[in-house]
């Protein structure tokens, strides 16, 4: 049984006739016939009936309606690998401005891998002064941004993809009389002063800073930006205050395993601050997508 055996067949079924069949396929009917004859004999059924035109015979429609998924998994193998063969000679520009502790092993790991499993893709590397810039502008310099979910979400012609999530974290004294708590809201710290690491911040702008209040009725004028994650330790165990800070901060700083701190969720505190892959959504580029799967395999990995 061959492939060629198949699309004779479902062009006969297609077209009802030998002859009009061989026509569309620029074959001689009997050609078409033998092949046809051969194939029933190797299957030991019959698959048409040949009185007064033809039709399937129950063995028939079994044979058409497999032909028809074997001849569809062809097509769609044919087409990954023309994908595979255009990507072999692709380039890939990767920009970037904050890359947690967990994403930089990760991605080292994926461009290691890249190379290997796809070494005519050549990779840039670089660091971009904003998203728009880089990505969005009408002469972009990347086709990859790992960034903050906050820059691109709700962009139409941005195509993101998590790559590690994040959340905010409210960081206390183990003593504090919300320390029992299994998470907080922003309502339980409104009488709180509030810390917020600014030198780590630095990946986030104003407007980020401010939407961690944004609807949470928080008086701003209880916010101090402190100078590093560093100095945030001996200002929570003094009294100083809470600090507010991305999972990501804390793991850099190593505050979530200090034992006289106590790290909690604040589950209504959504600003976006999960680090995505961005990339414009009318990009060609075939390397993108086989970038992305292999990230997404190491972080799942290295996480």
């Amino acid at each position: 049984m061959t492939l060629l055996q198949m699309e004779y067949f479902l062009k006969i079924v297609e077209r009802g006739s030998f002859s009009k069949a061989a026509a569309e396929l620029f074959r001689a009917q009997p050609t078409i016939s033998r092949a046809i004859v051969a194939l029933e004999e190797e299957l030991g059924v019959q698959l048409f009936y040949r009185e007064k035109g033809v039709s399937l015979t129950s063995a028939g429609q079994v044979f058409y309606d497999k032909a028809q998924s074997v001849l569809c998994a062809v097509h769609e193998l044919s087409t990954a690998m023309e994908q595979c063969k255009d990507s072999c000679s692709a380039s890939l520009r990767i920009s970037y401005h904050h890359l947690d502790s967990a994403l930089s092993p990760a991605l080292m790991q994926c461009l290691r891998s890249m190379t290997v499993k796809h070494p005519n893709i050549t990779v840039f590397i670089r660091e971009y002064a904003s998203v728009k810039e880089s990505l969005l502008s009408s002469r972009k310099s990347c086709d990859v941004v790992f960034t903050l979910a906050y820059d691109v979400k709700g962009k139409s012609n941005v195509t993101y993809e998590a790559i590690s999530p994040d959340m905010v974290m409210a960081v206390l004294p183990a003593g504090h009389p919300l320390s029992h708590r299994d998470c907080l809201h922003m309502r339980d710290l409104t009488r709180s002063r509030i810390l917020l690491p600014g030198v780590n911040l630095s990946a986030l702008s104003d407007d980020i800073i401010y939407a961690f209040f944004t609807n949470s009725g928080f008086p701003l004028k209880h916010v101090q930006v402190v100078s590093s994650a560093e100095l945030l330790a001996p200002l929570i165990l003094t009294g100083e205050g809470i600090a507010l800070a991305p999972m990501s901060i804390l793991r850099q700083s190593r505050l979530d395993g200090t034992p006289s701190i106590q790290c909690l969720p604040v589950v209504d505190c959504k600003v976006g601050l999960d680090i995505v892959a961005a990339w414009r959504a009318d990009d060609p580029n075939p390397a993108i997508p086989l970038f992305i799967e292999e990230m997404k395999h190491w972080m799942d990995l290295t996480c």
